[in-house]
């Protein structure tokens, strides 16, 4: 019997249906194109599926200095409508929204269980590939005129014969300091998941044959299994990348169960951890998730330097932030420490040209196996930050068929509407403004009801600076001073430290600019200036106070959007390095999301201006961007307003939630600024019609589309929302 040979045609065949894959097909299939999503396993979303269970995590998620970094977009859409739908994500959750979202786009077939395994090219050029479908026993190609590998191992690259690499390449190819001396073939390790759960009675374990006795290894002298979170798996329990990724495949899944029974076994049966009497285990992967395999030739391969100096490229179309997180080759049985998180200075640019091959026209890659160097993957190979990718490929694609052209023509010819057209989606790109001709909004006057004040003044309680705190604020015009509120009972001092961020878009202390001391005599309660007048406007600062013993500063519970409170630590932690001197830190940030130190200015900073919305930016880029209005305003309103009239039948409107948090640890279903209900007007001769009304929003980044009208005036009542205030990011209209 021969399988059944069906033939597929589409505009755009993505093979991979990992997150940055499903965030490529949805962009194409927005703009118009035919897609087939293909995917190897029985369900979506690769690293992040109900098989693997790695989170969406991105830019914003381990660098507490990365304000509102979160990757934007599509990934965003669908990482908010998981916390929407869970707020613990659970992994049966993630999949039903990636599958809802594939579900929603008419553009989109789905070919799941079909493995690709054959190519027919011509001309350097794909023309078909050809895989399996075995749960129906039939054989597809799929004809297109783009492809998109997102299989994570370059396999659609590797059957195409595109230019790929593989292994750790020396510190001399890329002048990287953190790679080996020498090239090797070793990779980032894969890992195995698991969870349990409390059945509320004793549940004895005995565990396989073949697990692993954990205790007669040696590995519980250098790998810790937590007390707190035993039920669940850690990311260092992870093996095996020392031996090929693929070709050992079957190896490494052995491996990891066996490793993975036998920390259960030793969890529920060496008797040093009697809170896991009731539990049992509720799911173990199928199949460990592949952190590294080959990666495809660009025309530009990013490596250290690149994202070490947050170089900028005019070919930018999304970013990253987090740390170069390189793990041990070994893993759970190395003697190294588990990993290293090398923390850089903020976010940096991805360019397109790390999305289509060097060699092969029409293909495109998203996912782990772009152009990138092994060291920079230890950085750019989370699904967030991958993801931002998987939808500039997406978007480019569009604008091939558009043009009928090839992914180089692209970067070529159109890269200013590339970027446009993203930045219209909800991408970041660091630094980038828009200036898109058709969004009638950047020429309009915009009012508001109130605007917020660029102040904390209301005292809820009293903060020790025991070991150090620090916080970062905008200054939109010049001042002489910073006030804070504090107590003491002895006579003490205030020592601070001023520094400047290295980019527009990045916000941690970079380059100090100004220390002082402040002599504060003992009182209960009392203004300290801290002078300012040196500072130059429009931009974020960073201030470190030093640790006291006896100084206290008031603070609120209710913090202003797009600042960042910290509270430092001298406790080490060898996992978290400095980049320059690639040494442990001697001193770390948390964040604290839900408190911030008083402070006043004695000269106004209108931060939350309402013009804002207009300005062409969709993130804080130097400023927060964002309006904002005053906490006691009844009926929050914003209006926009033309000379002349103009034709709508849509606008867009992004709002300023904290994009800044980790939304994987985030406690609650929606975010604090965001609009829930509200309606929005035109106005003509002094007549208001309903044109629009949202009930029951949860979403960000609302696109609104109505009838044509022709209109001088928008009107934005907002009737409910999250917290004390709304915050609005961006409106666009178009027509």
């Amino acid at each position: 019997m021969q399988f059944e040979h069906r033939l597929v045609q589409a505009d755009l065949v993505v093979v991979g249906a990992g997150v940055p894959g499903i965030c490529a097909a949805i962009q194409a299939a927005r703009e118009g194109l035919t897609v087939a999503l293909i995917n190897d396993r029985g369900c979506v979303g690769g690293n992040s599926s109900q098989e693997i269970c790695i989170p969406i995590n991105g830019a914003n998620d381990v660098n507490p200095f990365n304000i509102n970094s979160r990757e934007g977009g599509i990934v965003d859409e669908i990482r908010q409508e998981c916390k929407y739908r869970s707020v613990a994500e659970d992994r049966y959750v993630v999949d039903g929204v990636l599958t809802d979202f594939l579900l929603r786009e008419k553009g989109i077939s789905l070919y799941l269980n079909t493995c690709v395994d054959t190519a027919k090219t011509d001309d350097s050029r794909i023309i078909s590939v050809s895989g399996t479908q075995n749960t129906t026993e039939t054989r597809f190609t799929f004809k297109a005129e783009w492809f998109i590998d997102d299989t994570g191992n370059g396999t659609l690259g590797a059957i195409c014969n595109a230019e790929y690499m593989l292994g750790r390449e020396a510190s001399e190819t890329f002048h990287e300091k953190i790679a080996p001396k020498i090239f090797d073939h070793l990779s980032l390790p894969s890992t195995l998941s698991f969870w349990a759960y409390d059945t509320g009675k004793p549940r004895p374990y005995i565990a396989p044959d073949y697990a692993l006795d954990i205790e007669r290894t040696g590995a519980l002298e250098r790998r810790i299994i937590p007390q707190d979170k035993f039920y669940q798996f850690c990311w260092y329990y992870e093996l095996d990348g020392d031996i090929d990724q693929i070709k050992e495949r079957e190896k490494i899944i052995y491996n990891h169960k066996a490793l993975i029974y036998g920390i259960w076994n030793y969890i529920k049966n060496s008797g040093k951890y009697p809170q896991s009497e009731n539990y049992a285990l509720s799911y173990v992967s199928v199949i460990p998730g592949t952190r590294e395999y080959r990666r495809l030739k660009g025309d530009f391969i990013l490596s250290e330097g690149d994202i070490s100096t947050q170089r900028e490229y005019e070919d930018a179309v999304g970013h990253g932030g987090w740390p170069i997180d390189l793990h041990a080759a070994r893993g759970f049985f190395d003697s190294d420490v588990p990993n290293r998180h090398i923390h850089l200075r903020g976010v940096y640019q991805i360019p397109y040209r790390c999305g289509y091959s060097k060699n092969i026209k029409n293909l495109f890659m998203c996912g782990r196996c772009m152009s990138l160097s092994h060291v920079a993957l230890g950085s750019a190979r989370v699904s967030g930050t991958l993801s931002t990718l998987g939808q500039a490929v997406g978007m480019a694609a569009a604008i091939c068929k558009k043009y009928g052209e090839t992914p180089r023509d692209v970067y070529e010819r159109h890269m200013p509407e590339l970027q446009q057209r993203l930045l219209r989606e909800d991408q970041m790109i660091p630094g980038m403004q828009n200036q898109d001709p058709k969004d009638l909004a950047l020429n309009a006057k915009v009012c508001a009801s109130s605007e917020a004040s660029a102040e904390i003044v209301q005292i809820d309680g009293w903060l020790k600076i025991e070991e150090g705190l620090g916080f970062s604020l905008p200054l939109s015009s010049p001042t002489n001073h910073l006030i804070l509120t504090v107590r003491t009972p002895t006579d003490t001092k205030l020592t601070y430290h001023i520094y400047k961020p290295c980019r527009s878009y990045n916000f941690g202390p970079d380059k100090e600019i100004h220390s002082q001391e402040i002599i504060i005599p003992a009182t209960k309660l009392s203004k300290v200036a801290i002078d300012i007048s040196a500072l130059p406007s429009g931009s974020y600062y960073f201030f470190d106070i030093e640790p006291s013993q006896d100084l206290e500063l008031a603070y609120s519970d209710n913090p202003l959007p797009a600042t960042m409170f910290y509270f430092a630590s001298f406790k080490r932690n060898e996992n978290i390095w400095d980049y320059d001197t690639l040494d442990y830190q001697k001193r770390t940030w948390k964040r604290e999301p839900n408190r911030f130190p008083l402070f006043e200015y004695d000269s106004p900073q209108h931060i939350y201006s309402p013009k804002n919305v207009v300005n062409g930016y969709n993130r804080a880029f130097s400023m927060p961007n964002m309006w904002v209005c005053a906490p006691g305003d009844g009926r929050p309103c914003l209006t926009l307003e033309w000379d002349n009239p103009v034709a709508l039948s849509m606008c867009q409107i992004t709002f300023g939630i904290d994009t800044s948090c980790s939304i994987m640890n985030f406690p609650e279903n929606v975010f604090p600024f965001l609009a829930l209900d509200y309606d929005v007007y035109t106005v003509t001769n002094e007549t208001r019609t309903l044109v629009a009304s949202v009930r029951n929003n949860h979403a960000k980044r609302n696109r609104l589309t109505f009838p044509l009208i022709t209109t001088q005036r928008l009107e934005f009542d907002f009737l409910r929302y999250k917290g004390r205030m709304v915050a609005v990011q961006e409106i666009r209209c178009e027509r």
